[in-house]
């Protein structure tokens, strides 16, 4: 914001005002005189753009521990939406590996947390979709829902944080929209998820229920999908942001 404010208000007008010296320089005899007013106008220029890198770093190390502690609470919100979800889709089991759980390594948790959400997790939805009865399905919107609303609250209160990446905030939205569309298809598809196949309702035209059964599913899957992945890139970008 300072940078814009600081191009269209200082850097604009002065660098029109050198370019007007060194045109009138070529047509009036005060040539020095114009070279003089290029040179001292460039020099302000560069010392602008200085001081308002030093400004900006300075600003960033002022608030790198407010930053770090915002990334930790999203982080943590990463972590808790892929386990939630895990643990509806893999029972009996682990979601996670718990020597690396236990390592303390937190690159190697972030990563085995990523691999979950884009492999581990993903496969047993597969393996053990057509096998979640109502229960199951409650339980998963239940604990989507509550995520939703931590997304949503998250996003809220730090989407005005000036040293917030629009990339992390850009992936919690998209979380947020992800775990909405799936609210909206299960209510939609309330009377079919989690029913056998044999105790579907005819449909109104007399078709059989389970085509759409297997629609309803095939969204849900691809739904549940985007939300993992979308949480996956988000601990991404949180891992690279807190290297840079």
């Amino acid at each position: 914001m300072r940078q814009k404010y600081l191009i269209t208000r200082l850097v604009l007008p002065l660098s029109i005002v050198a370019l007007a010296a060194i045109v009138l320089g070529c047509f009036f005899p005060w040539q020095g005189l114009f070279i003089n007013f290029f040179t001292t106008f460039i020099g302000i220029l560069i010392t602008v753009f200085y001081v308002n890198l030093i400004l900006n770093e300075h600003e960033k190390l002022r608030w790198s521990g407010v930053t770090s502690r915002i990334y930790n609470r999203i982080e943590k919100m990463a972590n808790l939406t892929i386990s939630t979800v895990g643990t509806v889709f893999i029972t009996g089991g682990e979601v996670y590996r718990h020597d690396i759980l236990l390592s303390g390594d937190k690159k190697e948790i972030r990563k085995e947390v990523i691999q979950a959400a884009n492999e581990t997790i993903p496969l047993a939805i597969q393996l053990n979709i057509d096998g979640l009865n109502q229960d199951g399905w409650k339980k998963l919107l239940g604990v989507l829902s509550d995520a939703g609303k931590n997304w949503d609250r998250l996003a809220e209160r730090y989407e005005t944080y000036s040293e917030m990446s629009p990339d992390i905030l850009s992936s919690m939205f998209k979380i947020s929209d992800g775990i909405d569309d799936m609210i909206a298809n299960y209510i939609l598809g309330s009377t079919i998820y989690g029913v056998p196949d044999g105790d579907l309702k005819p449909l109104n035209n007399g078709e059989s229920p389970i085509v759409l059964k297997r629609w309803f599913y095939k969204q849900a899957i691809d739904t549940i999908f985007s939300i993992l992945a979308a949480t996956g890139e988000l601990l991404l970008k949180l891992g690279e942001n807190r290297l840079n």
